[in-house]
């Protein structure tokens, strides 16, 4: 999946501190594709809606759903806070942390 860019929700608020999330959701086998394709496009239907949300960004695979978790291998979320002049996120630091848990 190519890297949905970052999206604004809303402007950070200067001096505000924000809950980021990163999580790695592999796949365990290509037919759960066209499924996890379908469950991406609701992903971000309801981040749009999502109240308090600042932004997101999808790369590779987003948020798990129930349908999705009998498709999914081991899988790991990291949180972390942020400031405001840190948003939006870069890819690189937030991958760095699932490496790093």
């Amino acid at each position: 999946m190519p890297v949905i860019s970052w999206k604004m929700a809303e402007p950070p608020v200067v001096g505000n501190r924000y809950l980021a999330l990163i999580s790695y959701l592999p796949l365990k086998h290509f037919r759960a594709v066209p499924k996890f394709f379908q469950c991406t496009f609701e992903i971000q239907r309801q981040l749009r809606t999502l109240p308090g949300l600042i932004g997101y960004s999808l790369e590779a695979q987003p948020l798990v759903m129930q349908e999705l978790a009998p498709h999914l291998g081991k899988s790991q979320f990291v949180r972390w806070t942020v400031g405001s002049q840190e948003i939006p996120l870069d890819w690189n630091s937030a991958k760095a942390r699932i490496t790093q848990s």
